[in-house]
């Protein structure tokens, strides 16, 4: 019997991809910068620019990888979703103590904890656990093997 996906999973996958938008275009914003104001900026800002647009593109992809795989309930959507989430908050967390944070930021991140709580929904992460595709059998059904003379049958 092929799994089912519940409507909490589907709102969850519209929220990640909500999500991957901002990460997206955080990171192009700032590879456009770099290309744009290159030769006027000091190596310290293009670095800098560039180390987060390869923090948030991949980022935004995996986020938007997430989402798909939350409408095909592929096995891994649930870890890639809480690793996303896993560095917005971590990166987060990072620019407010570095004192970096504006309103946008705290919004996003209110956003990550919430994802998080939802992910931790029974009805959201019980479709991507190994057991969910026992969900016919019983546990008598799972018997250990039997030995007959020191040899197991």
């Amino acid at each position: 019997m092929p799994k089912k996906r519940s409507w909490s999973i589907t709102i969850l996958a519209i929220l990640l991809f909500l999500e991957a938008i901002p990460l997206l275009t955080a990171g192009l914003i700032q590879l456009y910068v770099v290309y744009l104001f290159f030769e006027n900026q000091l190596p310290q800002f293009w670095i800098a620019s560039i180390t987060m647009s390869i923090f948030f593109i991949p980022l935004g992809c995996l986020a938007i990888i997430a989402s798909v795989g939350f409408i095909k309930l592929w096995a891994n959507a649930w870890i890639n979703a809480m690793f996303v989430q896993g560095m917005i908050i971590l990166s987060l967390l990072t620019a407010h103590l570095r004192e970096e944070m504006g309103l946008i930021d705290y919004s996003m991140l209110a956003f990550a904890i919430f994802i998080v709580a939802y992910l931790n929904y029974n009805e959201v992460h019980a479709p991507f656990l190994p057991s969910y595709h026992l969900e016919d059998q019983s546990h008598e059904d799972l018997e250990s093997p039997k030995v007959y003379d020191g040899e197991i049958a």
